[in-house]
């Protein structure tokens, strides 16, 4: 789907360069009886903003002029400058591609509504037709049309396609992280949580202690992480951590390092965050970017009161 979304992309934007193309056949003619019709293009009437007036006139024409009113100068601008700039822009945008598909087909149909006020609108253009003289629309308008219109309907057809992202709750995300091998974090039930919650104190008072970090508050809340001797984890928002606060705005991408000695029976913290880490209730902060070592049954706060846990 996703290379017939692609195909369907780079089709659109060749249709809307066609614009280009469009671009140089006549918008305007002008009739009159007994001389050839006088055929204007759109490089004629944006010309025309700069001197001001409309000159008709051809070599076997009528010399005739008309000046440009205000609104006329908006037709020329939005409905043939402006559209001539989107149409660069939204066919390079499709046939290169990128991470915002979405941005090259509203530009694409940002081009069909400026043709469409083009084509109703450019008799406002025209002066007054004098004894046996007309004006009509050129080929350019219909065509630009035409070719704005496909180059918005394969546009859609290429959004239809595109496969669609699954949507995770933020809570399966947490629970997926904590459940990713190896099983470093064990999320503690109410029924299991005080047996297990036992044993890590047995484990941490054994012959080969270990560090315990329960979670109090937060994401993590009822999470155990298990740590050996020397082994560090680290916590942030960015996803190369090995606990993830995605969301949580107190916490910085890569808040802090914390790490098990067995031989001090301590824990050693390093803080590189922006809003800091409190211990047991603390207003204070931990000091930066300096290794703290922290006795067990101590609590850390990160970055707030939100995410609190319990060094056992």
């Amino acid at each position: 789907m996703e290379r017939l979304a692609g195909s369907f992309r780079v089709f659109s934007g060749i249709l809307v360069l066609f614009n280009l193309i469009v671009f140089f056949l006549p918008v305007s003619c002008f009739m009159q009886q007994n001389y050839p019709t006088h055929n204007m293009y759109q490089a004629d009437f944006i010309r025309a903003v700069f001197s001001g007036r409309i000159y008709w006139a051809g070599d076997s024409v009528p010399s005739l002029s008309s000046e440009l009113s205000p609104a006329g100068i908006c037709i020329i601008v939005f409905g043939m400058l402006l559209p001539l700039i989107l149409v660069f822009a939204a066919g390079i945008w499709q046939m290169i591609g990128g991470r915002h598909p979405v941005g090259g087909s509203i530009i694409i149909f940002a081009v069909l509504v400026l043709y469409i006020i083009m084509a109703a609108s450019i008799g406002i253009l025209w002066p007054e037709p004098g004894l046996d003289q007309e004006y009509s629309r050129g080929f350019a308008c219909p065509l630009h049309l035409v070719c704005s219109g496909c180059a918005s309907v394969t546009a859609i057809i290429s959004l239809i396609c595109l496969p669609r992202k699954k949507v995770v709750k933020r809570e399966t995300v947490y629970e997926e992280k904590i459940q990713q091998p190896p099983n470093r974090y064990q999320i503690l039930s109410e029924a299991a949580g005080k047996n297990q919650g036992q044993q890590a104190v047995m484990e941490a008072s054994g012959p080969n202690p270990r560090g315990v970090m329960v979670g109090l508050s937060g994401i993590y809340a009822g999470a155990e992480i298990p740590l050996t001797d020397g082994e560090y984890i680290k916590l942030g928002r960015v996803t190369d951590n090995d606990l993830v606060f995605s969301g949580q705005k107190r916490v910085s991408r890569n808040h802090c390092q914390i790490m098990w000695s067995a031989a001090k029976r301590m824990y050693t913290v390093f803080d590189f965050s922006t809003n800091g880490i409190f211990l047991d209730g603390s207003e204070t902060r931990l000091t930066k970017n300096t290794a703290l070592d922290i006795k067990p049954g101590s609590i850390l706060a990160i970055g707030d009161r939100t995410n609190t846990f319990r060094l056992d």
